[in-house]
């Protein structure tokens, strides 16, 4: 198999592979979730919104608010967590989120901490739960990036509410559209092992499930009972 694209020469899989595999396995979990959500929002929104340097990270104790967490404070945010237990918040703490909140009404605290501004971006993987109240978190012109929906899909909603809200942004970004020449695979891969290599981002394996245990692991991942990233072992 060859990437390839009209502007672009030919990169054997192989050779990509192979780059990849001296970093480890685990940054390869880093790259192909992180990359095409982190990257992707971040790019996105870095243009809208991030410059004021706040950022509310919801599901934070999964892998990928973890890394968002770490993330956003190297780029100098603020991140403001959300945990459901005391050893998730000091976890959330730990990547970089302070304050640490909890799921319940969480809209209305983010505003008593911006002094009713709201904050620049949300990046929300619950989904249908959390929506509402990310959405109400948001400032004038802010972005909610919605990268995953572990509690089900976002229903329909009403675009003036995005007027209504402070002329808002809403974007739901998926990994294919990112790295879709060799070139911007090459480039986003150099950009996230290098902040590995840094040791700017780490990565918290939360359990390794047998690959004939699968369905325990989505169990305990429904069930909120990880940290982390999971890993099934085949």
């Amino acid at each position: 198999m060859m990437y390839e694209s009209r502007s672009e020469p030919l990169l054997p899989r192989a050779v990509f592979m192979r780059r990849l595999r001296r970093h480890g396995a685990w940054a390869m979990a880093i790259l192909f979730v992180s990359l095409g959500i982190g990257m992707a929002g971040f790019h996105w929104a870095c243009g809208q919104a991030w410059i004021d340097a706040f950022l509310n990270s919801t599901m934070l104790l999964g892998g990928m608010g973890l890394l968002l967490s770490q993330w956003g404070k190297a780029l100098g945010a603020r991140v403001i967590g959300t945990a459901s237990t005391p050893e998730k918040v000091e976890l959330a703490r730990s990547a970089g989120a302070n304050p640490v909140l909890g799921y319940d009404g969480f809209a209305a605290a983010v505003r008593d901490l911006t002094d009713g501004d709201g904050v620049a971006a949300v990046y929300d993987g619950v989904g249908r739960a959390t929506f509402d109240e990310s959405l109400a978190s948001l400032r004038r012109h802010g972005v909610l990036v919605l990268y995953g929906q572990s509690s089900g899909p976002v229903p329909p909603f009403d675009l003036a509410r995005l007027n209504s809200g402070g002329s808002l942004y809403v974007t739901r970004p998926t990994l294919g559209h990112f790295v879709s020449t060799p070139a911007e695979l090459l480039s986003r891969a150099g950009d996230v092992l290098g902040l590995v290599a840094a040791g700017t981002l780490s990565v918290r394996i939360g359990g390794r499930y047998p690959l004939a245990e699968a369905a325990r692991a989505h169990e305990d991942l429904e069930a909120r009972r990880t940290t982390g990233k999971l890993l099934l072992i085949p």
